[in-house]
Order: C-alpha cells, then sequence, then structure tokens
C-alpha cells in the first residue's frame, strides 16, 4: 500500500548507514559489521561506524512510536516520524563519535584504520 514510502524509507536507511560504512570500510567490512561478524575491537573507525549504525537504527526505531498515536498531524504519515528519527540519531552518533574522539586528538594519539 505505501510501497514508495517504503522504498524512501530504505533508500534513507542505507544512505545513512551502509553506505558511509562501506566507504570507510569497504563494502565486506560494512557487511562484517551490519551482520555481526565484524571481531576486530578497538579501532576508533569501526567504533565510530558501529555507533553510527546503531544510532541510526535505534532512532528510527524510536521515531515510529508517534505513528500509531491519533494525533491526527501530517508529520505522524508514514514514513516521516521514522526518516526524522534516523536523521536524529545520525547526527547524534556523531556527537558521540566526537565526544570520544577529541580526548585521543589531545594526547596526541593517531587515529587510523
Amino acid at each position: 500500500m505505501h510501497h514508495e514510502e517504503t522504498t524512501m524509507l530504505t533508500v534513507t536507511l542505507t544512505t545513512l548507514t551502509f553506505v558511509p560504512a562501506s566507504l570507510h570500510l569497504g563494502v565486506d567490512g560494512a557487511l562484517e559489521i551490519i551482520t555481526g561478524t565484524r571481531s576486530q575491537k578497538g579501532n576508533v573507525l569501526v567504533d565510530a561506524v558501529k555507533t553510527n549504525i546503531q544510532a541510526t537504527l535505534l532512532g528510527t526505531w524510536l521515531g515510529a512510536i508517534v505513528i500509531p498515536l491519533d494525533w491526527d498531524r501530517p508529520w505522524q504519515a508514514w514514513p516521516i516520524p521514522c526518516v526524522i528519527g534516523a536523521l536524529l540519531g545520525y547526527m547524534i552518533a556523531h556527537f558521540i563519535t566526537l565526544a570520544k574522539t577529541l580526548p585521543m586528538l589531545r594526547l596526541g594519539k593517531k587515529v587510523h584504520r
């Protein structure tokens, strides 16, 4: 019934999660993170990509909470709350990553793959 709207949410989520992960880590690395088979721990870049994916998906899920409420507002229509939640989660993930990496940069540690 809402194929076009669902497709747009899918494109948004792919653009916010898989595309940055595959650009930074390669397609195989992105698939390992998404499927949970990535064994490399402690790498700043991998942790940042994981935080990005997790916060974006959590924001999408939390955005869906307002859809069934009986407010009859235009912004409650599918998938607007989910897209807004995804964008907010994506933005929050970047602030979290910034907060984690700034102390490392101040101490002079190198942030590499």
